[in-house]
């Protein structure tokens, strides 16, 4: 969409490194095996889907799905109609200046 406020890049043309988010195992057993004392990260779904908001150094602002960066063009559970991808700008940006 061309109305789109500039400061959204499209994904993978920033510099900012995506990794695909594995799918989860359905059961234990297919798990790998882990140290003791390993740490354990557990994430929230946001509204059933795997949304990814990264921001950058330089407060680029990108959003991906589990399998990737998410085109300007593509509406991923209607983010964007939803103006979701100018609400989540800020806040990713404070978010970020808070982990470094």
């Amino acid at each position: 969409r061309k109305d789109l406020d500039a400061s959204i890049q499209q994904p993978g043309r920033t510099g900012m490194g995506f990794t695909k988010y594995p799918k989860i195992p359905l059961s234990t057993k297919d798990m790998p095996d882990l140290p003791a004392g390993a740490e354990w990260i557990v994430t929230e779904k946001l509204h059933g889907a795997n949304f990814s908001v990264a921001c950058d150094a330089d407060g680029k602002v990108e959003f991906a799905k589990r399998s990737g960066p998410l085109p300007l063009e593509e509406d991923f559970y209607s983010f964007r109609s939803q103006r979701l991808d100018r609400r989540l700008q800020e806040p990713a940006r404070r978010v970020r200046a808070l982990a470094v």
